[in-house]
């Protein structure tokens, strides 16, 4: 059911980890270079956020893919439980 995962986390952090550290590193260099008297702070204020917002979409695909193949194993389950009982329902 959960096959895949492990191919989703590697996309993801191939995909969007690259994009989120060139970015952290633009920002970093820009930071820099406007002499900024608080750089730890105003990174966090950028890092934070764009994190959170990548990993939310991030698992709310997963979320959605997981739920539906939960979804299909409950369907198949119930069929076959319905096979099972009618056949025993047609032996009585």
């Amino acid at each position: 059911m959960l096959t895949g995962q492990d191919e989703d986390i590697a996309a993801f952090r191939r995909e969007e980890l690259s994009r989120l550290l060139a970015a952290f590193e633009e920002e970093y260099l820009f930071r820099l270079k406007s002499d900024s008297k608080n750089l730890r702070a105003e990174l966090e204020e950028f890092v934070f956020p764009h994190v959170k917002e990548t990993f939310g979409l991030w698992h709310r695909a997963e979320t959605d893919r997981v739920a539906s193949a939960v979804e299909t194993v409950q369907r198949e389950f119930s069929e076959n439980a319905n096979r099972a009982i009618q056949g025993i329902i047609e032996l009585i």
